[in-house]
């Protein structure tokens, strides 16, 4: 594949959008760097859930959200991304102890929700990947 259609292909799975910036990488995960200050509500991760499954409509996406800096979610988005389908992983990356301490809370309403899918909070970013990697889908071959 040339570099251009390469370069093309990736732009098509990279968009700009409320929230912030979404984009799915050649190791499968969908990232999402959230934008700094940005509140999310409910209208902003029915976007968000719409633009992972316009990238990966596979029902078992593996996604990996970035925090920013002071970003709130109302209820009423946390509740729907804990509840909605289409995800198989969803890693939390967190930069201080407030963030944190948030993120496990959301992760504990989310279990009492009955979340279909795993979630799990991190400080680093490669440690995302190494989980959300090692929990990859099962192949569908038959072996």
């Amino acid at each position: 594949m040339s570099e251009e259609k390469k370069t093309d292909q990736a732009a098509k799975q990279t968009k700009d959008a409320a929230y912030g910036r979404i984009s799915l990488h050649e190791n499968g995960i969908i990232y999402v760097a959230m934008k700094d200050f940005t509140p999310l509500n409910l209208e902003n991760a029915k976007q968000l859930v719409a633009d992972v499954q316009s990238i990966d409509s596979s029902g078992q996406a593996l996604l990996l959200i970035e925090s920013g800096q002071d970003i709130e979610a109302t209820f009423e988005a946390q509740r729907y991304l804990g509840t909605v389908g289409g995800l198989s992983h969803l890693a939390l990356v967190v930069h201080n102890k407030m963030q944190s301490q948030i993120a496990t809370f959301f992760l504990s309403m989310m279990r009492a929700f009955r979340s279909p899918y795993e979630m799990k909070v991190f400080y680093q970013t490669e440690h995302a990947e190494i989980w959300l990697l090692n929990t990859k889908r099962p192949s569908t071959s038959g072996a």
